[in-house]
């Protein structure tokens, strides 16, 4: 597994918190919304790579948990 940076997980620790909401939304069960939280940014993490910088992380992240 590849080590991640601090700019890196700074952006994740960012959107950890409306994942979660968005999360708890959709599933209305705390263990749940944490596991879609957590498959959210396990994909977005393996990804990373085709993230286009012409949106913002935030949106680029959503999209992912929306399509879960």
């Amino acid at each position: 597994m590849k080590k991640i940076d601090s700019a890196t997980e700074s952006l994740f620790r960012e959107i950890y918190n409306k994942v979660l909401r968005y999360a708890k939304s959709v599933c209305r069960n705390i263990n749940d919304a944490e596991d879609m939280t957590q498959e959210t940014l396990m994909r977005a993490y393996k990804y990373l790579d085709t993230f286009n910088t012409r949106a913002s992380f935030e949106t680029w992240v959503m999209a992912i948990a929306r399509n879960q």
